[in-house]
C-alpha cells in the first residue's frame, strides 16, 4: 500500500503504528541519500482482506495536520 503526504519526521516504526489496528506486516518510509523522509512510504499487510480494509477506512486520516494519501500500490 502507498502512503503519501506523510509528515518528514515519521519513521518506519511510526508508520507502522499509525497503521496498528491493522494486521501491518512490513512499514517503510522512503528517505533520500541524506536519511531525510521523503514524504511517503509503503505497507505490506498480512493479507489482501488486510489491503483493502485499509484502503477503504483510511482514505481520509490525519497525521500532525496533513491529510494522508492511501492507495493500493
Amino acid at each position: 500500500i502507498f502512503v503519501g503526504n506523510l509528515p518528514f519526521k515519521v519513521t518506519d516504526a511510526d508508520l507502522a503504528a499509525i497503521f496498528k489496528d491493522y494486521a501491518v506486516k512490513s512499514a517503510h518510509v522512503i528517505v533520500n541519500k541524506f536519511g531525510r523522509s521523503k514524504g511517503f512510504g509503503f505497507l505490506e499487510m498480512a493479507t489482501h482482506a488486510d489491503q483493502v480494509k485499509v484502503v477503504e477506512d483510511v482514505k481520509d486520516a490525519i497525521v500532525e495536520g496533513r491529510t494522508l494519501i492511501v492507495r493500493a500500490a
